[in-house]
């Protein structure tokens, strides 16, 4: 089973493609040691939304939205594509749910 819960903020406004038809942006999640409660680091998830509400276009697309917070639930998806040079590079992203995406404001 794939199913992969995310929450964060965005590091940058999402970029919206084929009119708005998908929304691509990157969440900063915070998490702390298990050994070492007091040291935490960030992690970056890279996020596709699918079909976006109106809603969602508006608020992560502006110079707010990293003021934004944001969870949902989603898949983790693989692709690969070859270069221009032959090589073959992997990229991996969180394909959310517009249904289960929940978007919270304010630091």
């Amino acid at each position: 089973m794939n199913i992969c819960l995310v929450s964060g903020r965005p590091v940058r406004p999402a970029i919206a493609f084929g009119e708005s038809k998908a929304l691509k942006f990157v969440l900063a999640t915070d998490h702390r040691r298990h050994d070492d409660p007091s040291k935490k680091w960030t992690s970056y998830v890279p996020c596709v939304v699918f079909d976006p509400t109106k809603f969602h276009q508006t608020t992560l697309c502006n110079e707010e939205a990293r003021k934004q917070f944001v969870q949902g639930q989603g898949r983790i998806s693989r692709t690969s594509y070859e270069t221009s040079k032959g090589d073959r590079r992997y990229s991996t992203e969180v394909v959310l749910d517009p249904d289960t995406l929940v978007i919270r404001g304010g630091r």
